[in-house]
């Protein structure tokens, strides 16, 4: 991941402002002065909701501090399992935090995306919007979470969340900020840290208070009529009539606390992206630029708010996927960070090993038992974002049977021509760098009224033959190719 994404990994990443120090900093532990925080709530399955502060959070279970009216404190821990939601910062004894009660249960609009730096899934982002406030204060409730994986010893971990409370013009009400960074596991990396920023709007003041570490900071800005946030702000021009320009406008920021001078708007409707020669063509879609401060965000949407790619930050895209997809990329980035070789796969029955390009990738093994004696799976690997999956099947007397480069490439041909008529040689054979009885071979055709790309890996070893398949739409081929190439590279002898 390069430096330049890690500067830092947000939609519109504006630089902190001075803010008005309190006049008496705490100096007292947190526990002393808890009226100085906003409060997380933790809203269980039956609908009850514990509001306090949460100490700590592991995969099987969430502790609170709660503060009484007597001024006590005492700690309950709450299975996870309990656990239907968590809203960090959602609510201050002060006024400033944000309000949670009327948000309906089912989000009017919620996606699920992959973050990818250079062809590499780096995290994950959800964004939803529910309904919101009771029958005097009816709006919306619009929500940005971002997770950036461990990339390694040295980048650890980090989860962003952006929240903005709105009136039905998406017009700011409330917002919430919050940034969370783990530990590195290397000596000498990144300590953990945690930054919120929350406030609300009164008169057309925004009142807001940062919270970073011990350090408490207070901040007022005064508010240009019909001011929205950057989750409003796309919202509302998402569902007006979209014209080609881009408007000036202030948009605030609730990071940074800050007005913000913008420009966005569509520099083109309704275009159909470039693709190779040969490539069926792409659906059309809108183009939608954000500018900010010398930074330009660019987001491709199809018909109404579905987005088809968007920019998040300097050399971060987020593609759109299914929360199974995405979920599966976390449990997979989890698995990594407790057990760096997670990502090598190893199959002893084909004598191969291989990596898995990023955590979006999914592998799922098949045992192949001895009394088998002809062709059987391995196992799949497959790689939702681009559709494309990975088979992996082993004979145990196929390379006795074809020997040598040119006959088993006549074989292999012959039989992938009997599920694609049409087929058609796009790479000739040739040796698999680095790894010895290795070749590669690459084809296209048609399969089930679809062009498709086949990229084949052929291992032999003895009288064993590992066939490695890679087949890609030729629609996505081009964005997929990188990811697919590592992984060709990967594979390697045990």
């Amino acid at each position: 991941m390069p430096r330049a994404a890690l500067a830092f990994l947000l939609l519109f990443c504006f630089a902190l402002p001075a803010l008005a120090d309190d006049e008496t900093p705490p100096s007292a532990p947190a526990e002393d002065a808890p009226e100085e925080e906003a409060l997380d709530v933790v809203t269980l399955e039956g609908g009850n909701q514990v509001e306090g502060k949460i100490e700590s959070e592991t995969e099987d279970k969430i502790t609170v501090r709660i503060r009484s009216e007597g001024g006590g404190a005492s700690r309950v821990t709450l299975p996870r399992s309990r656990v239907r939601k968590i809203e960090y910062g959602a609510s201050n004894p002060r006024g400033s935090g944000m309000r949670v009660e009327g948000v309906g249960p089912t989000p009017v609009r919620e996606d699920w995306f992959l973050l990818q730096t250079e062809g590499r899934t780096v995290g994950i982002r959800h964004l939803a919007m529910w309904g919101s406030g009771d029958a005097n204060e009816s709006g919306w409730r619009i929500e940005e979470t971002l997770e950036y994986f461990m990339q390694n010893p040295y980048v650890p971990a980090v989860m962003i969340r952006r929240v903005e409370e709105t009136d039905l013009r998406f017009v700011l009400r409330r917002t919430l900020f919050r940034e969370e960074g783990r530990e590195a596991i290397a000596e000498g990396g990144p300590e953990a840290y945690l930054r919120t920023m929350t406030g609300r709007v009164e008169d057309g003041l925004w009142k807001g208070r940062m919270a970073d570490g011990r350090t408490h900071k207070t901040n007022e800005v005064l508010l240009p009529s019909e001011t929205r946030g950057p989750l409003g702000h796309r919202e509302f021009i998402l569902r007006r009539k979209r014209e080609i320009g881009l408007d000036e406008v202030l948009v605030f920021d609730g990071k940074s606390g800050e007005l913000v001078a913008t420009r966005t708007g569509f520099v083109g409707l309704q275009q159909r992206p470039r693709t190779q020669p040969g490539m069926p063509a792409a659906p059309p879609r809108d183009e939608l630029h954000w500018e900010a401060r010398g930074t330009r965000h660019i987001s491709w949407y199809g018909q109404g708010t579905k987005v088809v790619q968007e920019t998040v930050a300097e050399g971060v895209v987020a593609i759109p996927v299914s929360k199974a997809a995405a979920t599966a990329a976390q449990e997979n980035a989890t698995r990594r960070a407790k057990d760096p070789q997670e990502k090598r796969i190893k199959l002893p029955e084909g004598g191969i090993s291989f990596e898995l390009p990023d955590p979006s990738w999914v592998w799922q093994p098949q045992t192949a038992t001895p009394s088998h004696t002809s062709w059987r799976k391995l196992g799949r690997l497959e790689a939702p974002i681009h559709t494309a999956d990975v088979r992996i099947e082993l004979h145990p007397e196929e390379a006795l049977n074809t020997p040598g480069l040119e006959t088993a490439a006549a074989w292999l041909k012959e039989r992938l021509s009997s599920v694609c008529k049409d087929l058609r040689l796009a790479q000739k054979p040739q040796a698999l760098s680095g790894v010895k009885g290795a070749w590669r071979v690459g084809y296209t055709g048609t399969l089930k009224g679809e062009s498709i790309y086949t990229l084949a890996v052929v291992v032999d070893r003895g009288e064993r033959r590992t066939l490695v398949l890679v087949a890609c739409p030729k629609a996505s081929w081009e964005q997929a190719r990188p990811a697919l190439e590592r992984f060709i590279a990967s594979v390697n002898l045990l």
